[in-house]
């Protein structure tokens, strides 16, 4: 950041001006040596707090950072052909990251995240393809660790015939995945395919922009930990509530939101329909509160409902995550996006789904 830059961001301005403020009143109103005694005690003592934190990487104010080179493909996108997916966190506290505190995934000839497959399905093979947005992509996590690789896995074990191809991309509506299904994933000749919906689809922001994106004071608390830590803990707080408010309201009858993802489901019913293929949704939860008092149940239950009126098959993955501590599935404290065992849990889910329907014959 420039100087003048520094001089004139207005909310380090305000902050500038309200500390030399309190200064000049306590100036007037305290003795001279008591002045100085709370100004150099208060200095010493913001100086402590702020080396522990430091020491202790408590208020970090350091954010993921994700490299991803999309490009357009009709009404939806791909990724570029043979580039890569790189995701930057500040640290590296489970140690599943590399030495630079990054997870880089690969994309294939197609545009997709995984190693390349022929576009012509070959004989003796059950294929499985996934779409969704950053969910299904993997985001933060190994191109082994995403949840149709995780799926794959597991479901192989019992039938090795089958083959799993990812479809996701990140910051991908509903409206854009079924576009996606029709250019891009019924060529390649699915026998099934699962949109995994995450409830950011409903024209609504993600979880990360309530949880890990600072907004008091936001350019102030990129240089103090303490502060940070301080403004962020009760921020937090607030942004909770405001968060399940703001998917609710994506949910609510006769929203747009709501509206554009049964229109894409109702399509996505149409064209399993057409082209002979099995369409299931599953919902992926918000890796919050999940516990009995789970805030988004009744969105599940919405989603679930008008799946049934089309006669869509469904899978609700927060059955496997009630009891879980949310933090422990999270790819770091700053991206919600769900971990290496949240992926493995809701690969499991799924694949356990899919045997009990008996949709893949031996």
């Amino acid at each position: 950041m420039k100087i003048v830059d520094y001089i004139m961001n207005p909310p380090i301005l305000i902050v500038s001006c309200l500390v030399l403020v309190i200064i000049f009143v306590l100036r007037r109103y305290l003795q001279q040596d008591h002045f100085y005694t709370l100004m150099v005690s208060t200095f010493l003592s913001f100086l402590f707090a702020e080396i522990t934190c430091r020491y202790l990487n408590i208020g970090n104010p350091e954010i993921a950072k994700w490299v991803e080179e999309r490009v357009q493909k009709g009404n939806s996108f791909t990724y570029k052909p043979n580039s890569k997916l790189i995701y930057y966190y500040p640290d590296n506290p489970r140690g599943y990251f590399d030495n630079d505190n990054k997870v880089t995934g690969k994309v294939n000839e197609n545009g997709f995240r995984g190693i390349s497959k022929p576009l012509k399905k070959p004989k003796g093979i059950y294929r499985i393809a996934f779409v969704g947005d950053s969910f299904t992509l993997g985001i933060g996590v190994k191109d082994e660790d995403t949840l149709p690789a995780k799926f794959e896995e597991i479901l192989k074990s019992k039938y090795s015939f089958t083959e799993v191809l990812n479809f996701g991309i990140s910051g991908t509506s509903t409206k854009q995945q079924i576009s996606l299904l029709e250019s891009d994933i019924i060529p390649s000749e699915p026998d099934t395919v699962i949109i995994v919906l995450f409830l950011n689809d409903a024209n609504r922001v993600g979880t990360i922009r309530f949880l890990s994106r600072p907004r008091l004071l936001a350019n102030v608390r990129k240089y103090s930990y303490f502060i940070n830590a301080s403004i962020g803990s009760f921020e937090k707080l607030v942004l909770h509530e405001d968060m399940i408010e703001h998917y609710h309201e994506g949910f609510k009858e006769g929203s747009k939101g709501w509206d554009k993802i049964k229109a894409g489901l109702k399509r996505g019913k149409l064209l399993s329909e057409k082209h002979n293929f099995k369409f299931i949704v599953a919902v992926y939860p918000v890796l919050i509160q999940l516990n009995e008092n789970y805030p988004f149940k009744s969105i599940h239950t919405k989603i679930k409902n008008y799946c049934e009126s089309l006669n869509i098959p469904f899978v609700d993955l927060l059955n496997s995550f009630i009891g879980k501590k949310d933090s422990e599935l999270w790819v770091h404290r700053t991206d919600q996006h769900p971990n290496e065992i949240a992926q493995k849990i809701a690969g499991a889910e799924l694949a356990d789904y899919i045997d009990k329907q008996a949709f893949i014959k031996k």
